[in-house]
């Protein structure tokens, strides 16, 4: 009965209505800039349809011709219509230039570093989160769904911002909902600063972002200070070639 009914009332109306095209992107617009330091700025994009990311997701942004790749800077627990990002001047001077409501296209691009917070189970167990100047505001993001599975999840977070000067990250020191984290910060990453923030260091997975000399250093630093488990490094370079 229930063949019959897909086969003689269904498949002919599927069989004569035109598919409709498939979306390469979503219409989004810019619904606030703010200035977060001397050479970066925090946008705000508005969409229509909702959205849910995981933590450490990031997305492809189109403007005319352009297209970059973005790490989301801003956590939602549910689908959401909104998203922040944290951009540099120098590399996305195109994107700055943008005016309040100015019309953008966005498209979805997963993370292949990015924490799976419906399964806390797969969480890491200890996480250390080490970035430089801007990267630092996905990781922000990020500890921010660490925290909201918190009653699941029970791992440190602990975190280390370098810049040249604190005014770089100031405005992401002390970000909201992150009480039972802690955010360090340092002009550069050496053993005895790793070892300072986290004694157990061999117990803590990396999570690095930054400029490629800047990951490497890191990397050195974390092997030497005795760190074992696995370097994640945060980038979306490969989208961006």
């Amino acid at each position: 009965t229930a063949y019959c009914f897909l086969y003689y009332l269904l498949l002919p109306v599927i069989a004569k209505r035109a598919p409709e095209p498939a979306q390469e992107s979503l219409a989004c617009a810019v619904s606030a800039i703010e200035v977060v330091a001397p050479n970066a700025r925090r946008l705000t994009l508005n969409y229509d349809f909702p959205l849910r990311f995981q933590p450490g997701d990031g997305i492809l942004l189109g403007a005319g011709d352009t297209k970059r790749c973005f790490p989301i800077a801003s956590f939602h627990a549910n689908p959401t219509n909104t998203l922040d990002i944290v951009v540099d001047l120098a590399t996305s001077d195109w994107l700055c230039r943008q005016a309040i409501g100015s019309k953008l296209r966005l498209f979805w691009v997963e993370s292949h570093v990015n924490f799976e917070i419906d399964t806390p189970d797969t969480l890491p167990a200890n996480v250390l989160l080490i970035s430089h100047g801007v990267a630092c505001a996905p990781f922000v993001a990020m500890m921010q769904g660490l925290c909201s599975v918190r009653d699941q999840y029970n791992g440190q977070v602990v975190a280390l911002q370098c810049a040249d000067t604190i005014e770089d990250v100031e405005a992401f020191q002390r970000p909201p909902g992150l009480a039972d984290c802690a955010i360090h910060f340092a002009p550069e990453v050496n053993q005895a600063k790793l070892l300072e923030i986290a004694p157990t260091l061999a117990q803590f997975e990396l999570y690095v972002g930054g400029a490629r000399d800047f990951v490497a250093q890191v990397e050195r630093e974390y092997l030497a200070a005795g760190g074992r488990k696995r370097v994640h490094v945060y980038s979306f370079d490969k989208y961006n070639r």
